[in-house]
């Protein structure tokens, strides 16, 4: 009867124990997901979708040198286009020389009914590889810098254009090779897109062949270098 009882109490006590074992690590994982956002700079806004936002942190662990600024995320009605990166420049910002990022992202692709949120990962991972080559070409240039760097982005077509393929031959030479062919694909061989929106991208926008050219190099090229594989 004792040893009966006595099997019981430890029967117990190992369900009482697998209970604690298993809340403590659901409480963990979540905790370490939050503090791994954190500890990236990486803040989301308006995005509930684990699919969009997963997507997102897979390519910026690979941007290791953006690491160290505050990078936010935020989803909003955009007009112009579906995704769009840019610095923070605030009168404290520029008399302080800190540098922050904001990526600005729609719920809708541009002229669609498709939500973000239902676009294939991979095409999502070269879409948020290019928008962080962006921030790399920002990073490069002050707050100061950048104002001068905006004005030219909105009144040069040849500097817009020089912008749009430097962002892309980052997020190449960051390994999104894949992921920025498919998203290529995604874009101009569909039938979900406006006319004027793929005329834009044929306009400004790293040729698909280009991509498809630099798949096929096994040999790292300098930026120098990579700009001259399409202006030379």
């Amino acid at each position: 009867m004792r040893i009966a009882m006595h099997y019981k109490r430890a029967l117990l006590a190992m369900v009482l124990m697998l209970i604690v074992f298993t809340v403590c690590l659901l409480t963990t994982t979540a905790y370490s997901q939050n503090e791994k956002e954190n500890k990236m700079n990486v803040q989301f806004i308006n995005i509930t979708e684990d699919h969009v936002k997963n997507s997102f942190l897979e390519v910026y662990k690979k941007y290791d040198d953006l690491h160290a600024y505050k990078i936010t995320v935020i989803q909003k009605r955009i007009g112009a286009t579906t995704m769009k990166a840019q610095p923070i420049i605030t009168f404290k910002n520029l008399c302080k020389g800190t540098k922050e990022y904001r990526i600005v992202i729609g719920e809708f692709l541009k002229d669609t009914d498709i939500k973000l949120s239902e676009v294939p990962k991979d095409v999502l991972k070269g879409w948020f590889a290019h928008e962080l080559g962006h921030v790399v070409d920002y990073e490069q240039h002050s707050n100061f810098g950048m104002l001068w760097y905006g004005l030219r982005y909105v009144t040069s077509g040849s500097f817009k254009k020089k912008v749009e393929h430097k962002a892309d031959y980052i997020a190449l030479k960051k390994g999104f090779k894949n992921s920025l062919l498919k998203t290529k694909r995604y874009i101009l061989l569909s039938d979900v897109f406006s006319s004027k929106y793929l005329i834009n991208m044929n306009k400004y926008y790293l040729p698909l062949d280009s991509v498809k050219n630099y798949l096929d190099e096994k040999v790292e090229k300098d930026d120098e270098a990579l700009s001259k594989m399409y202006h030379d």
